[in-house]
């Protein structure tokens, strides 16, 4: 079963976008939700002050690794075979009762 994150989720393709990400945010920006790195196994949390979710996905957008509530000035990485990460909101994956293996889906914002 697929489940479907339905955040407005950006997709991290461009230098600046990879680069900035969540540091010095202190608030989602107004316009997405979500940020999913496409080809990015590892993030870090340093220069960030909000608290989210990461989702560790394989080729097929199954989740290999779950983070509830990053912390700041840390690295998290996904298991071998992750191939992709999305960065939610907190208490997503709790409120979606994502487990590891679960395939996911969402739409992105242009």
């Amino acid at each position: 079963m697929v489940k479907k994150i339905s955040i407005r989720t950006v997709a991290a393709r461009s230098f600046s976008l990879r680069l900035r990400g969540l540091m010095f945010r202190s608030a989602w920006p107004g316009e997405w939700s979500a940020v999913y790195f496409p080809d990015c196994s590892s993030v870090h949390t340093f220069f960030t002050n909000l608290k989210f979710d990461l989702v560790f996905l394989d080729a097929n957008k199954i989740t290999t690794r779950l983070v509830e509530t990053t912390r700041s000035w840390r690295f998290y990485f996904g298991p071998p075979g992750t191939q992709d990460t999305l960065e939610l909101p907190f208490g997503t994956i709790h409120q979606l009762d994502l487990k590891v293996g679960d395939e996911v889906s969402w739409d992105e914002i242009k």
